[in-house]
């Protein structure tokens, strides 16, 4: 029964540190050595890859929500200031190599 409980105290949601600490500690157990096989030697060299690549995405989708803007006023995000895209859009097709219209 306690092994039960010992599973049941891992299966809580993981934050993205705890998950790309896992990922690490992953990627360590599988070490440096080579396989002694081609195949052995191709699941790990695509292991490591794996790991590694699925880490750096969890950096990368941290840095990216702090670099989002935070909404601290509770406006609308999905309304675009003056100046933006879609006013831009509005404006109607425009070609960059002749002048520009009044």
């Amino acid at each position: 029964m306690e092994r039960t409980d010992e599973r049941m105290a891992d299966n809580k949601p993981l934050s993205d540190n705890e998950a790309d600490d896992r990922l690490k500690a992953a990627l360590n157990a599988l070490g440096e050595a080579p396989g002694v096989t081609a195949a052995a030697n191709t699941a790990l060299a695509a292991a490591r890859k794996a790991l590694s690549l699925l880490s750096l995405g969890l950096i990368a989708a941290g840095v990216k929500r702090e670099l989002e803007p935070h909404d601290s006023l509770g406006t609308d995000r999905r309304t675009r200031s003056v100046g933006s895209l879609s006013s831009e859009i509005e404006k109607g097709p425009s070609n960059f190599l002749s002048p520009t219209q009044p």
